[in-house]
């Protein structure tokens, strides 16, 4: 049997195991999407795109209103945009504390069913209070952090998890634990927290839900979303330890979006580190340096990586010599796109020394392959080949890599290829006039040190990639 709430059966319902029903993830959401798609007009799939998107969101997860939205309005052939454009503002609307959707009776009828503003009254004050705290986080939070707000705010995460105001989920971080979310529909009848608020719940949260998910030491590892909700945590409670541990991954997790949005984060984090003197993790200037190039403010990208290579160097304390090679990769590679070419081949090697030294094979062979693009660049086909097929490629099948070993392959074929299309055509000209060299070839954007590519899936393309670097060779 399912329910929303908490129920008795005579004490028959102990003997009932729960099981929670989930909102759609939103990968779940985004399958039934496409499912919806697949009903629809194809030209809706491109004229009602954005409409679909703020159907999405709104459903917040609930299925039968995103079937509802989406699949009956949006989608519906037989329904106009306009009318679904109502629908959808006055679903975005009710989420804001608004009334109840008037230009749709189905939506109107489906919220009065869910009943929220009935059950957020049954909560009363205090319990009202502690499911507005919950709305401070991203992702469900291990149940003692919402008791911890509890003690605080008041009200009980029973009562709301029993009146379905709270959502029951594993913990990311321990899975046989429960972690706890605001229902997303209810969330959206109450009032957003004021700045104010949310920086003393943030005060009253980072520590305990920190401790939760690991702390310093975290095993399993955390994952980068619970990294950036620390660190959104952290940021709000002016927290600099917590900021340190955890904002170089939170870099790392937005940058699956905007480049600016991860580097605008990543700017207040090393604020609030320098304002409470606290040295700034290397990972985190690298980590904000790369999003600063990607979004296109290549100066402070500059003046990030000048300070890690400046504090690598005046650290009170012994830098781990892979974050110093890092580092010093780093640099290089922004020397590159500045066309400093020579000062960015000594920096390299360099780094690929203290990456062999500190028996890093994989990092040391992707600088190898940066060096060797370097080579190629200024016309050393000869020794560019030799490190390709000779370092490169051995260190990488050594390791197991196979994606990046095909990758080498491929690069080898291009250098092989090239050099047979300029030997025809040197052929096809005056001896004494001609003078063969090998294409430049523009290198992709750089592998990270320290960062190992996925291995799976690759074996069919290195064999194609050794094929071709075969034909090319024997063409010669």
């Amino acid at each position: 049997m399912t329910s929303r709430y908490t129920f008795t059966l005579g004490g028959l319902e102990a003997r009932l195991e729960p099981v929670q029903l989930q909102p759609l993830s939103p990968a779940a959401q985004r399958k039934l999407q496409r499912r919806q798609q697949d009903l629809a007009p194809a030209e809706y799939r491109a004229d009602r795109a954005d409409l679909a998107r703020r159907a999405l969101d709104v459903s917040c997860g609930n299925p039968g209103l995103q079937d509802l939205i989406g699949l009956r309005l949006v989608y519906g052939s037989q329904v106009d945009e306009a009318h679904a454009e109502a629908a959808v503002a006055g679903m975005e609307t009710y989420l804001h504390q608004g009334d109840l959707p008037a230009d749709n009776a189905d939506i109107g009828e489906f919220l009065e069913n869910l009943a929220l503003d009935t059950l957020l009254d049954q909560a009363g004050p205090a319990h009202r209070d502690l499911l507005r705290a919950c709305t401070l986080f991203d992702i469900p939070v291990p149940q003692p952090v919402i008791d911890a707000l509890a003690s605080a705010v008041g009200g009980s995460s029973s009562r709301l998890c029993g009146l379905g105001l709270l959502d029951t989920f594993p913990d990311q971080h321990r899975p046989d634990s429960p972690a706890l979310a605001a229902n997303a529909l209810a969330a959206g009848r109450l009032a957003p927290l004021t700045p104010d608020e949310r920086i003393a719940l943030a005060t009253m949260a980072a520590e305990p839900l920190y401790a939760q998910w690991g702390g310093a030491t975290p095993r399993p590892a955390r994952s980068s979303d619970q990294d950036l909700q620390l660190t959104q945590l952290a940021l709000a409670a002016d927290n600099p330890t917590i900021t340190a541990d955890c904002a170089a991954a939170a870099v790392s997790a937005l940058r699956q979006g905007l480049a600016s949005t991860a580097a605008e984060l990543g700017h207040h984090a090393i604020t609030l580190l320098d304002r409470h003197h606290h040295e700034v993790p290397l990972t985190l200037l690298r980590a904000v340096a790369d999003a600063a190039v990607t979004s296109g403010d290549g100066d402070h990208a500059d003046t990030l990586l000048h300070r890690a290579v400046e504090q690598t160097r005046a650290s009170d304390r012994q830098t781990d010599p892979i974050s110093h090679a890092a580092v010093i990769y780093d640099h290089a590679n922004r020397l590159i796109t500045r066309g400093e070419v020579d000062q960015a081949e000594d920096l390299l090697h360099q780094a690929r020394q203290l990456f062999t030294d500190a028996g890093d094979t994989y990092s040391a062979a992707v600088t190898w392959g940066q060096i060797a693009d370097i080579l190629e660049q200024r016309g050393e086909v000869d020794e560019a080949l030799r490190i390709r097929h000779e370092v490169e490629l051995p260190a990488f099948e050594r390791i197991g890599d196979t994606r990046s070993a095909a990758i080498t392959w491929a690069k080898i074929a291009d250098i092989l290829q090239q050099r047979a299309k300029s030997t025809k055509r040197c052929g096809s000209a005056t001896k004494s006039n001609c003078r063969c060299t090998s294409g430049s070839v523009t290198p992709a954007r750089p592998q990270s040190p320290g960062q190992r590519s996925p291995t799976s899936s690759n074996n069919g393309r290195s064999r194609r990639s050794r094929r071709t670097a075969a034909q090319a060779l024997g063409s010669q």
